[in-house]
């Protein structure tokens, strides 16, 4: 990844303006307690649980929080399907953070361990915020470093490495007393073991009555020679996908929230992201606002994303004789695809009656997401029948309650 002129001049902007002279002060986030359940049903795959949050200040210089979040999955998918029955699992996450105040800068901390039963990640964040030009402009850089182990249920012996690394930088504008425009940058720097351990290539097959089979590590073509798929990759684990050992993508985002009124808002977002393997995607969401009563708040939005070209490797039918190529995959994710999500939110804001709680909130947000994919087979094709693409419906529904300190 190359890195700009102008990005240089960006993050040397960042660190001179944390010595610029600044007459007031940045402020800590808001002190609260949240409990969330969250679901997601679609594709045969559903997916829910709790997630609780607390954070609270000392003094006027620290904050620190803490997350617990569970999902609780049950996924008969298209790629299980294909390959393997139905199977639940539950992924269990901690994260903890601390935010450090002085004047007009906020740095924070964080880590965050993931678990399941193959699947182990450990990530830890550094950010710093920094406001200048009388509170007009603010101006912020991350970095995140993570380690993931990852492992395969019925293979004892398997275990392969993963390290993530992502930098980011954001600048945000007050234009006027209605408008607030920002850009962002992230960069993400993958290298180790990236695939699915249990995900087998879908190959050319005319002795299938179905025109194809599912295969992994040594396959024998019709003419005798046999051909040695996936060989030497990392873990011993040899067939099932080939993906390279590292993936470099950036995205680039534009944001503006305009103000019609005390009541009502309109935010706008195109995001454009690109990577090493030859994916490009854009991303464009809207989302209005309107504050109904003093206490009810209600949000409808619309997005719509775009992969408009896919990982340079993905093949939804894999020809053996045309010979192996280096790198191959059948992961929908990396393929050709479009999104189409719209849903709402509403709020309810009450006195709480709790003596520790100032204010309270109840709120319900639903979204409905299509996805339509242009090169990515039924898994019940047959190809002397033709071959017939895979789409999906899918909800989230998300309800929790929120009490402010």
């Amino acid at each position: 990844m190359v890195v700009t002129n102008r990005l240089l001049f960006l993050f040397s902007l960042f660190f001179l303006s944390i010595y610029a002279s600044i007459s007031s002060a940045a402020i800590l986030p808001e002190e609260r307690a949240d409990a969330l359940y969250h679901s997601y049903d679609g594709g045969g795959v559903t997916i829910d649980g709790p997630s609780v949050l607390l954070r609270k200040n000392v003094g006027e210089k620290f904050s620190f929080s803490g997350n617990y979040y569970v999902d609780m999955v049950t996924s008969a998918s298209v790629d299980v399907l294909a390959t393997a029955s139905e199977y639940t699992e539950e992924r269990t996450e901690y994260s903890f953070g601390v935010d450090y105040l002085n004047d007009r800068t906020i740095m924070s901390l964080s880590y965050t361990n993931s678990s399941e039963s193959d699947y182990d990640a450990n990530t830890i964040g550094f950010n710093i915020s920094q406001e200048f030009f009388g509170d007009l402009s603010t101006l912020t850089m991350g970095f995140a470093l993570g380690d993931d182990t990852v492992n395969a249920t019925g293979a004892d012996d398997f275990e392969a490495e993963a390290e993530r690394k992502r930098i980011s930088l954001g600048l945000s504008q007050i234009l006027s007393k209605r408008f607030i425009a920002s850009f962002s940058y992230e960069g993400v720097f993958d290298e180790g073991f990236l695939r699915n351990p249990y995900r087998l290539t879908r190959v050319a097959n005319a002795s299938d009555p179905r025109g194809y089979s599912y295969i992994q590590g040594n396959q024998t073509d019709a003419g005798g020679t046999t051909r040695t798929l996936c060989s030497g990759q990392e873990g011993g684990r040899q067939g099932g996908e080939c993906y390279p050992e590292t993936r470099n993508s950036e995205a680039f985002a534009v944001r503006g929230i305009y103000a019609f009124n005390e009541r009502s808002s309109l935010r706008a977002e195109y995001r454009l992201y690109q990577d090493s393997w030859d994916i490009e995607s854009n991303n464009i969401e809207l989302r209005y606002s309107h504050q109904i009563t003093d206490r009810w708040l209600a949000e409808f939005r619309t997005r719509t994303y775009q992969q408009s070209t896919g990982a340079f490797f993905y093949s939804d039918l894999l020809d053996l004789n045309e010979g192996i190529p280096e790198f191959y995959a059948r992961d929908k994710e990396l393929s050709e695809y479009s999104v189409q999500q719209f849903g709402l939110s509403i709020s309810y804001k009450f006195k709480s009656r709790h003596e520790f709680f100032n204010n309270s909130t109840i709120n319900f947000s639903w979204d409905h997401i299509t996805f339509d994919y242009d090169n990515f087979s039924e898994v019940d094709n047959d190809l002397s029948d033709g071959e017939s693409l895979y789409s999906l419906d899918a909800d989230i529904i998300r309800i929790f309650y929120s009490a402010f300190f």
